[in-house]
């Protein structure tokens, strides 16, 4: 498998974090914006990074697959059950993921959304763990 974009599960799950809908699958431009973090840490260890870019290569995949159906949906309601079908699967997969829990996952994410070194950082984890 080929990670188009590194930091796009990154995108995705924040709004996770802000309630709304998958901002890459709400094409209808009514999603509120996700409020800006203030600070989040960045200390994070080499585990939680690696924990976090499982995660986000899982969500990142599911994504991708509501993408897909979301593209061929014939109506307005249909993109909304994908939508919703998509943000649980996406969630559900953070929430069974046992190295890492929801609130660390979007620490994570938030902090690598305002720190260029650590997206980039996690980037490079991902590109090796999507290498093999």
């Amino acid at each position: 498998m080929q990670f188009r974009k590194p930091l796009t599960a990154i995108a995705i799950i924040l709004g996770f974090g802000a309630g709304a809908a998958l901002p890459a699958m709400a094409q209808t431009g009514d999603m509120p914006a996700a409020p800006a973090p203030t600070a989040p840490a960045t200390d994070f260890s080499e585990e939680q990074l690696m924990a976090f870019a499982e995660v986000a290569v899982e969500v990142s995949e599911i994504h991708e697959h509501y993408a897909v159906q979301l593209d061929a949906a014939d109506s307005d309601a249909e993109r909304e059950g994908l939508i919703e079908e998509g943000n649980a699967a996406m969630l559900a997969a953070v929430e069974e993921a046992p190295q890492i829990t929801v609130e660390e996952y979007l620490e994570v994410g938030e902090a690598a959304a305002v720190d260029p070194e650590l997206g980039q950082r996690i980037s490079m984890i991902i590109q090796e763990m999507t290498a093999q």
